[in-house]
């Protein structure tokens, strides 16, 4: 089983998503990706983008696997970033 496909099961047993915009950008910026860029790699419009950052609506698994292997994530990286647990 691959570490995506792992994590998305984990978090299936545990219901439930939390993304963490801010890991994601990180992400992003240790690997020289830009918003637009990785709107295009996964296929989805910079409106699309904005509102799965903001929690408007959520990313889709082919997205986060894409974006996974786009930005290399290991497993906890992955679950950090799209299921992590809310701190309040």
């Amino acid at each position: 089983m691959s570490i995506i496909k792992s994590v998305l099961k984990d978090t299936e047993q545990k219901g439930g998503e939390i993304m963490n915009r801010n890991l994601l950008k990180i992400e992003m910026l240790k690997h020289g990706v830009s918003n637009q860029e990785l709107c295009g790699k996964i296929g989805i419009s910079g409106s699309a983008f904005y509102r799965k950052l903001n929690g408007e609506s959520d990313f889709t698994r082919s997205e986060i696997e894409e974006i996974a292997k786009i930005l290399a994530m290991d497993h906890d990286t992955i679950f950090s970033i799209f299921f992590g647990e809310e701190v309040s």
